[in-house]
Parts: C-alpha cells; structure tokens; sequence
C-alpha cells in the first residue's frame, strides 16, 4: 500500500503532481490555472468580440470617392456608406437596404454587397459601427443597439420606406436589437450566419469554461425579433465553425412571422459568400418585398 501512495506521488498531471503531500497547496494552484482563462473571458469581451479596421477620415473619402460611393449622411456626421441607386438611373429605388456587418474589417470592405444590391434597383446604406472605420465610441452592445436604431430612422427620414435591414455575424445580433426597437418600420430581414444568442455562441467557443455565466451581453435575437412580422430570411453556413448551426436553427425556427431558410452546403462562416450568385441575391430581395414563401 505504501509503495502505491509513493507511485502516485510520483506521477503528474499538467505538470501538478497527481498526489501531492500538500493537497491544499494543490488545489490553489490548479483552481489558479482554471481560474485564469474564465478571468481573461469575463474581462476582455470587447476585444475578444471585435476586431475593428480604423480609418483617418481623410483616408475614407478618398477610398468612397474611387468606389463612386459617398460618406452618409455626410463625412462630417458620418455614420456608413451610400450607394445611391437614384445617382445611376431614372428610375426610382425599389427601397434602402440598411447593412450591419460582422465584427471584422469596417463598412468599407462590405460595398461587395451594395454591388449586388444596386444592380437589383435598391440603395445600399453600409452602416459603421462606432468605434469602428471612421468613427468613435464604445462596443458595448447597447451604445450599437442603440446607434444603429437612430441609423434606420434617419434613413427612413431621408428616404422614406421601404427599408429592409440585413445582418451578417455579429451584425445580425445588432440588427436583431434594432428590429425589436424599430420593428414596425422596417418591411423585411436578411440576417446571414445569425445566432439565437451571444451566451450560447460563447459557450461553443470556450467549450472547457463556464462561458454562458461569464458573457456579460446576451445579444438574444429570438426575444429581439419577437415583435417582428417578418418577412425573415436566415443564412446558415453547414459547416460554420463560429455560430453552431444549432444556434442558427433555433433562432429560425422560433421565429413565427413569415420566414425562409437558406442552407449553404459545405460553406463555413466566412465563405457563405462564395455559394451565392445574382440570380440568388434576386430571388431574396423578391421574397423580402413580396412577404410570401417560396418552395
């Protein structure tokens, strides 16, 4: 018996013997090593969460300026990106599609999108995020929340209804938080790779760590669409590697309103893009006016 005790003092796990003289001084350490990663979770969301691309805003103009796009409202009040559909043609705008993109990068990488959009006849409106590109201010999700309903009723000010909203990524989670504030406003929703919640994404992520307990901001798009009639459309990417697809799937099937499901097949999250063609961005934007399902 003796000579087991000493072979299991004897024996290691992670470095830490697996039975310490000390069994204390054992567990502090080992609750130190877990404790650690929890810590640096809880304490650092922001910049876990977003990865923003800054721009003087003497830099932006001149990039607006070489993609025939201009700083809206303007440069000095600046708050996104417009592509101007009524700039090219004669023909009114079939309505403002209103973006809110992921947690990388700025709204200047994004004009792939109003690209797609203005060739369908609608005006683009590339929101920035403050704190983001051009523009200062905090990441907490109210302060984007609460920036990005003030976004979409100036746009519908200055240009009237209808405004569809889109969302990628974490922009969903924003533009799920707008919707529940301006929900009677906005005829329509695209919302590509979208979560049911922040906490539930969290805990997919840090799967060793009690993440769902540590993530200070919920993001809960399912109670945030509660009050919208839809039409909605959900992207889910099959194999996205950041938002679960379980994830994905309960927001859309929570959803009452009128609703349709795309499924990327063998895409991740951040190549949904590449499964998509101008045939399919049209078939999208006439079920979001129209409101009815597609087969």
């Amino acid at each position: 018996m003796a000579l087991k005790l000493y072979r299991l003092r004897k024996m290691k796990l992670f470095g830490l013997p697996l039975l310490p003289d000390r069994l204390p001084l054992f567990f502090l350490r080992l609750s130190a090593i877990l404790l650690l990663p929890a810590g640096f979770l809880y304490s650092y969301q922001h910049k876990l969460l977003h990865h923003p691309e800054y721009v003087s805003r003497s830099e932006l103009s001149e990039q607006l300026a070489s993609k025939n796009l201009q700083a809206w409202p303007s440069l000095d009040t600046y708050r996104g990106i417009l592509a101007d559909f009524d700039s090219i043609s004669s023909v009114p705008a079939k309505g403002t599609v209103v973006l809110f993109h992921g947690n990388s990068g700025s709204a200047i990488s994004r004009t792939n999108f109003a690209d797609h959009l203005r060739v369908l006849g609608y005006r683009t409106i590339l929101l920035e995020y403050p704190g983001y590109g051009a523009r200062k201010g905090g990441l907490d999700e109210e302060t984007l929340i609460a920036d990005g309903a003030e976004s979409v009723k100036r746009a519908i000010q200055q240009f009237g209804k209808p405004v569809y909203i889109m969302g990628e990524s974490l922009g969903c989670g924003v533009a799920a938080g707008v919707i529940s504030r301006v929900a009677g406003q906005v005829s329509g929703a695209l919302l590509i790779t979208p979560w049911d919640n922040l906490p539930n994404v969290a805990q997919f992520t840090y799967w060793y760590l009690p993440a769902k307990l540590l993530t200070r901001e919920t993001y809960d798009s399912i109670a945030n669409l509660k009050s919208f009639a839809g039409p909605l459309v959900v992207v889910m990417s099959e194999k996205d590697e950041i938002v679960p697809t379980t994830s994905t799937l309960n927001l859309y099937r929570s959803f009452a309103g009128k609703k349709k499901l795309y499924v990327m097949p063998g895409a991740t999250h951040r190549s949904w893009y590449g499964h998509t063609d101008q045939k399919w961005w049209k078939e999208t934007l006439a079920f979001l006016e129209s409101g009815s399902e597609t087969p």
